[in-house]
């Protein structure tokens, strides 16, 4: 397979992909190496308005409870081209190309000489797709549209914090933490799994795609954001064991995010609110449930 761009869009956000997709060739530039009048090509994949795609060709008006198997196949290969840093938080990131002589020992391999190795918990990330960069470096230049204002949120500070709260809160009931802390109420029980969370306060405007942003979405098993285009990164976590929270501020009767979370074997859930700012109990209640549920299926 090789990439071909007929122009220089090729070149911006998602280079990376487009580099891994088409190699070992290079990715080819049209406006660079343009191919002979009436060259024949014996197969082609050519990309579609995004009318026709995956991911709007049922419409934004109703619900979809499809599994889509292309659509995870495709979110499989797209997590099969990082293998840096999408694998396992427990096991170490894949050196690649590189093969081990004979007789030489992975110096990362664990060596048991007798001590007592503990297991180590697998940490998943819970990521908040933050605008406010986006929102603040277009106010700055032109007034944002209709559409892009409905959405601006007054008490992000607060949700992120609280977001934050709620993770802490979930990890130190963990029955592995009771053994040095003691963090559970008399009376109440512990929750007997290795499973930890790790918050990730994600501005996509802020960082590039590789390795910054992937580095996250790669090992995010719950995503949370407002409703909008950086909620599409949901392609980027493990089919079938992660969870979405949309919040839908001012919004009603999109329903995006709600198939596409389904199409890949994912919870969704949706916090409505409108106004000026985000009901905070109710997305702090979502994250809860959306952790617990994630717990079941994430071993």
């Amino acid at each position: 397979l090789q990439v071909v761009a007929a122009d220089r869009w090729g070149q911006g956000h998602f280079f990376e992909v487009l580099r891994r997709l088409s190699w070992p060739f290079p990715v080819l530039f049209m406006e660079d190496r343009p191919w002979p009048n009436n060259t024949c090509l014996r197969t082609m994949i050519n990309n579609k308005h995004p009318g026709s795609s995956l991911f709007s060709y049922t419409g934004v008006g109703r619900r979809n409870d499809c599994k889509g198997p292309l659509f995870q196949a495709f979110t499989r290969w797209l997590r099969d081209l990082f293998p840096d840093v999408m694998s396992d938080s427990r096991k170490a990131a894949p050196c690649l190309n590189v093969t081990l002589p004979p007789g030489v020992r992975d110096p990362l391999a664990p060596r048991d000489q007798g001590r007592f190795i503990p297991k180590r918990p697998l940490v998943r990330n819970v990521v908040w797709m933050s605008r406010r960069d986006f929102e603040a470096m277009h106010l700055a230049e032109h007034p944002l549209s209709s559409w892009q204002s409905q959405r601006i949120i007054d008490n992000e500070p607060d949700l992120v914090a609280a977001l934050h709260k709620a993770v802490l809160e979930w990890n130190a009931r963990a029955c592995f933490r009771q053994h040095s802390r003691k963090t559970i109420p008399a009376g109440e029980t512990c929750r007997d799994s290795l499973l930890a969370f790790e918050f990730k306060d994600l501005e996509p405007f802020d960082a590039p795609l590789f390795p910054d942003q992937l580095s996250a979405l790669g090992q995010a098993s719950v995503l949370v954001g407002l409703h909008g285009a950086a909620l599409a990164n949901t392609y980027w976590m493990e089919p079938g064991k992660g969870a979405v929270i949309e919040i839908l501020h001012n919004v009603p009767g999109q329903y995006h995010y709600d198939n596409m979370a389904r199409w890949l074997g994912h919870t969704y859930q949706a916090v409505s609110c409108g106004g000026s700012s985000v009901k905070i109990e109710q997305a702090v209640a979502a994250l809860k449930a959306a952790m617990d549920d994630v717990a079941t299926r994430v071993k």
